[in-house]
């Protein structure tokens, strides 16, 4: 089973790094960061971390919603997963026990 997670991220740099790790520990493989025009180092953070399985959006508040919704929506479409968890960076998702895959 793959679990994919979709991050909205502004200004998270304390949060994200161990968020992403968090996620990878109870099973997340593929990641889509909608980065918000931070400036505290995160959208750096996350452009280093691009990948085949970490793919990053930038976004801005002043994008139309359609046109976030889509590119989101494409993002996800292509991600391959079977599962699709959506989280900010200072949620810390604690499934039971401690898989994401078994408690879906």
């Amino acid at each position: 089973m793959k679990i994919a997670a979709h991050i909205g991220v502004k200004d998270e740099i304390e949060l994200i790094e161990p968020c992403i790790a968090h996620l990878r520990r109870i099973g997340v493989t593929s990641f889509i960061v909608c980065e918000m025009q931070s400036t505290d180092g995160t959208a750096e953070w996350v452009a280093a971390q691009r990948s085949e399985t970490f793919r990053v959006l930038q976004s801005s508040n002043a994008e139309p919603g359609m046109d976030w919704l889509r590119r989101n929506e494409a993002a996800a479409r292509t991600c391959g997963a079977d599962w699709l968890v959506f989280a900010d960076a200072d949620e810390f998702i604690l499934p039971e026990g401690g898989s994401l895959a078994e408690a879906l």
